[in-house]
């Protein structure tokens, strides 16, 4: 499970209802999530948290879009043309 949330790119993740078919229900979905959460903080060591509005903002402030001017020409034209409509 925690292998397959390393790399995002594939949407189709397997679900916790999906392991358990696989081992014939021999574990619980809460011993699938509490193994899960023992690896991550710790085995790896990773220390986890809460994604905020803050984070959201930095990120694509990361991405270089600071300014209406930043984005592509269709975008601007798309939100311009919703608040007419308002």
């Amino acid at each position: 499970m925690l292998a397959s949330k390393i790399n995002e790119q594939n949407c189709a993740q397997p679900r916790i209802y999906d392991l358990q078919r696989l081992v014939r229900n021999k574990f619980k979905y809460e011993d699938f999530v509490e193994m899960e959460r023992y690896l991550i903080k710790q085995c790896i060591g990773w220390k986890l948290n809460i994604t905020t509005p803050y984070h959201f903002s930095d990120t694509i402030q990361g991405m270089g879009c600071l300014f209406w001017s930043d984005f592509d020409s269709q975008v601007r034209a798309s939100f311009q043309e919703g608040e007419e409509a308002e």
